[in-house]
């Protein structure tokens, strides 16, 4: 009896200490912000919270949490004083051009599935990195390609979004972290938010 009471008081002693550890972990990885505009229709909507792992890969298609009160968006880009909610097309080397209403990563056409023809048609245009940044003014060097620890973002609604198009690249530092919708969010969202990196490419 006694060994019982000793076995169910560690037992219980162990649950308490996961249970601390736990809770003071769990603000250290995860994070809550608010869609402050249209620039994710259909997928965000405005006004919407949507939780954010903050150390979680950033992989293309993830749809990331930008700072804009980092010194680093102060010093390079508009100051718009609310966090921004944009997807990942670009990771540092790569290669991004726009032709005919689809997007080229790297010289691959990527899917763009989870928005709407009118949306890839009006948003897009014919661009590169060079002649997009030389039009707002946000690229130095003038390479074609994203630097080093720097990503280049689009909103998913593209006729409306302020995102790299307007701001330039977007350094690693000033990402929060990356959006994830929970389990009882429907199967499309789940997908196009939490896993569109899994079909990023587009395969005829």
């Amino acid at each position: 009896m006694l060994k019982n009471e000793k076995r169910y008081s560690l037992i219980y002693y162990i649950i308490i200490l996961s249970s601390i550890i736990l809770l003071e972990t769990i603000p250290l990885e995860l994070g809550i912000a608010k869609v402050s505009d249209l620039s994710m229709v259909p997928n965000l909507s405005k006004n919407q919270s949507v939780l954010y792992l903050k150390h979680a890969r950033i992989n293309h298609g993830s749809v990331v949490v930008i700072n804009t009160n980092t010194s680093q968006f102060y010093l390079h880009h508009t100051p718009v004083n609310r966090p921004l909610i944009c997807r990942v097309i670009g990771l540092p080397g790569d290669k991004i051009d726009s032709r005919k209403a689809s997007l080229y990563v790297n010289d691959r056409k990527i899917n763009q599935d989870y928005i709407n023809q009118s949306q890839t048609n009006e948003g897009i245009g014919n661009w590169n990195l060079e002649n997009i940044s030389i039009e707002n003014s946000w690229l130095i060097d003038g390479s074609i390609h994203v630097p080093p620890h720097m990503y280049f973002v689009l909103g998913d609604n593209r006729s409306i979004a302020k995102d790299s198009r307007v701001y330039g690249f977007i350094s690693r530092g000033s990402i929060d972290g990356v959006v994830k919708v929970p389990i009882w969010s429907n199967k499309s969202t789940r997908k196009v938010i939490n896993k569109q990196w899994e079909d990023f490419y587009y395969l005829p």
